[in-house]
């Protein structure tokens, strides 16, 4: 063989193993794009199938994925999410607010609609890419909602029996004063009926004896010092008594109005009087109160809510005196208002047996109670909280010691007012 048939060879068994080298890359090369594109397809099934929110940012912020459950909340079709800025779409939520637990954020929807969506933020990978989980709170919030509102409706039916006691005592004197009334009326008749005669007499010429005599009996009979005594009080108790019942239809009224879609600027101190009102049969028989309402500025709030609040607190303090006081003696119950830095503060103290420490720590626990069954759910502070910290980012907290009482205090943010 010669030295160029040699080198012919060579060549050729070369080739050889560049043709097998390219095949096999060729067919790894495949199997990796296959197992990319299964992989993809994976991905995309997982990200599909995800019953929550869904968005991958850039570095820079930017939105390069999405889901179907992104799109939904947010009423945008995906092209119209991707590349858009995260700040256009989270309003009030920075990356590193949304921690492991998750965080409250809002989320604007297509027109500006507002979502609340609680929000789960991760990094991933190493180029600062970030995944954002939102789940809609919508249902959520409306149930939080039924359930603030069937408590409410709860309280005021039980204590149903005690406002129509407390309207019923201003209608029965005012039902006596307007049947006082009308006798007067009737005695004052037969006046007015005995002076017309004695007056038709006088202009005849002088008035016969029988006409003055019957007269003045009619005076005597009617009584009318007695009457000109009496019958302005009756009024007095009429006017006060009417005056009663509106004030108690008024603060019903307050109380049990639906709950509101937006904060309104609302005056704590009335928002305690109406409280007080509307439980008063549950406190005037065991408890004295005692208000020290400061001046402090209205408070922009969901105020049908906070009554609730207010209105669970007093019932509990009246409930606690009432349970573990002999039977005559009476309790107080102290409520305060006031101004401390950035807040607006209402205290309700009570000087009951206070509270247990075994217990302190499940005070806000849902349906716990320690209540005789049939008499608590378990939900009124539980609720109280959810409506104070989570609807109005303020505090609710309570200092208790054995034998001494409870001060519970509310507090609630100037800032948002």
């Amino acid at each position: 063989m010669s030295a160029e048939e040699r080198k012919l060879k060579r060549a050729l068994s070369k080739v050889e193993v560049l043709e097998s080298m390219l095949e096999d890359k060729t067919r790894d090369l495949f199997l990796a794009n296959k197992d990319l594109r299964v992989a993809n397809d994976y991905m995309s099934a997982v990200l599909e199938a995800m019953p929550n929110a869904m968005l991958l940012t850039a570095e820079d912020g930017t939105i390069q994925l999405t889901n179907s459950a992104a799109c939904r909340l947010l009423e945008c079709a995906a092209e119209e999410i991707v590349d858009r800025p995260l700040a256009e779409i989270v309003s009030d939520a920075a990356p590193d607010d949304a921690g492991g637990e998750g965080v409250e954020s809002t989320w604007t929807a297509r027109g500006g609609t507002e979502v609340p969506v609680l929000v789960t933020a991760s990094e991933v990978g190493e180029g600062g890419e970030r995944i954002y989980v939102g789940v809609d709170l919508r249902g959520r919030k409306r149930q939080e909602v039924e359930l603030r509102h069937h408590q409410k409706l709860q309280a005021v039916g039980e204590l149903a029996a005690g406002i129509a006691h407390e309207i019923n005592n201003p209608v029965q004197f005012i039902g006596d004063a307007v049947y006082f009334l009308q006798e007067a009326y009737q005695d004052l008749q037969a006046v007015l009926d005995k002076s017309g005669i004695l007056i038709e007499a006088a202009e005849k010429g002088a008035p016969p004896a029988a006409a003055v005599e019957e007269a003045r009996e009619a005076c005597d009979d009617a009584d009318l010092e007695f009457l000109e005594e009496r019958v302005p009080k009756a009024f007095e108790c009429v006017t006060e008594g009417l005056s009663r019942i509106t004030q108690i239809v008024a603060a019903m009224k307050e109380f049990s109005h639906p709950g509101q879609v937006e904060m309104t600027p609302s005056d704590l101190n009335r928002a305690v009087e109406n409280a007080l009102m509307v439980s008063s049969s549950e406190h005037k028989y065991v408890a004295d109160v005692a208000l020290e309402l400061g001046e402090v500025p209205e408070v922009n709030c969901f105020i049908s809510d906070i009554n609730q609040v207010l209105l669970n607190l007093i019932v509990n303090a009246a409930h606690a005196i009432g349970e573990h006081r002999e039977e005559g003696q009476r309790g107080q119950i102290d409520i305060r208002t006031f101004v401390d830095g950035e807040d607006v503060v209402v205290e309700i103290a009570d000087d009951g047996p206070g509270i247990p420490e075994e217990i302190k720590d499940r005070v806000f626990e849902p349906f716990f109670t320690t209540k005789d069954v049939g008499k608590g759910t378990g939900q009124g502070l539980a609720i109280a909280r959810s409506i104070v910290v989570q609807r109005h980012q303020g505090k609710l907290d309570f200092q208790s010691e054995p034998g001494q009482g409870t001060t519970f205090s509310i507090r609630l943010p100037l800032g948002s007012a």
